[in-house]
């Protein structure tokens, strides 16, 4: 049934914003392209000119080298599982809000709640990824002698978990910024974090690869040397790579939300 003309000038007048923070959260938005070359170009400058990033990821480093230590020097699946829920524990209730303050000090901004930081990361299970890498690591020095089909199931099963929630925390990693500097809840920051970041994955990973290498090429170092005097130097050289790589990788990603905050643009105007 056709409209009449009055009807149809009352369509053609009716527009809506895809941008309306009140009632979107901000989330109808055109990202920028992340161009790794800047984000790690940049972060190195930012880290050294607010090196306060690099106390408060102390205690998460120091207790990411001793797990590391406990792991490599156990041979217990039992005392193993232990060693990784004690550090994701820690990781959740102390680290996440220190590393969500050295982010926002690196940003510039008020850091999201204590609450909301453990929130966050318990909702990725951020501790998990490190944790899994270890394991990684453990099983197939442990294995390296004697090739089992058990072990090789156990490995791909880990590798699997450690790769999907390694990406995961990649798209997530901006949602403390967003949270602090957008003053969003950590829904909206999340959700804001994941839109801006999903489609730049590979970006992402080659910063986030490239802030971690001192750390990647140091830790199978730790496993060949587990039970060795040389091990207590290896677990000290840990905490140290481990405090830099996680600040510059901080250093990163809010060199990102920097990129994102500036350049995003509201989707045009739709007339219906």
């Amino acid at each position: 049934m056709p409209i009449s003309q009055s009807e149809r000038e009352k369509l053609r007048a009716h527009t809506f914003s895809e941008d309306k923070e009140g009632e979107f959260g901000g989330t109808h938005k055109v990202a920028p392209e992340i161009s790794e070359k800047d984000m790690i170009g940049h972060s190195l400058g930012l880290l050294a000119s607010r090196p306060s990033a690099l106390a408060l990821n102390m205690p998460g480093s120091a207790a990411f080298a001793l797990y590391a230590l406990a792991a490599f020097g156990t041979a217990s699946a039992a005392t193993f599982i232990f060693y990784a829920s004690a550090f994701f524990a820690f990781g959740i209730l102390i680290a996440a809000p220190l590393s969500s303050l050295a982010k926002a000090r690196l940003s510039g901004m008020e850091a999201p709640g204590v609450v909301d930081s453990m929130i966050m990361s318990l909702a990725y299970a951020e501790p998990l990824v490190a944790a899994s890498y270890v394991a990684l690591i453990a099983l197939a020095f442990r294995d390296a002698a004697g090739f089992t089909l058990l072990s090789a199931i156990t490995f791909i099963v880990l590798l699997a978990v450690a790769f999907l929630l390694h990406i995961a925390n990649l798209d997530s990693s901006i949602s403390v910024q967003m949270a602090g500097g957008k003053k969003y809840g950590r829904s909206t920051a999340m959700n804001n974090s994941w839109m801006f970041l999903s489609g730049q994955s590979m970006a992402m990973l080659a910063a986030n690869i490239v802030s971690y290498l001192p750390l990647i090429a140091l830790v199978p170092l730790d496993a060949f040397f587990s039970g060795t005097a040389l091990m207590p130097y290896l677990a000290v050289l840990t905490f140290i790579f481990a405090d830099i790589c996680a600040s510059w990788w901080q250093a990163c990603t809010s060199v990102a939300y920097g990129i994102v905050a500036k350049k995003t643009k509201p989707m045009k105007y739709s007339r219906l």
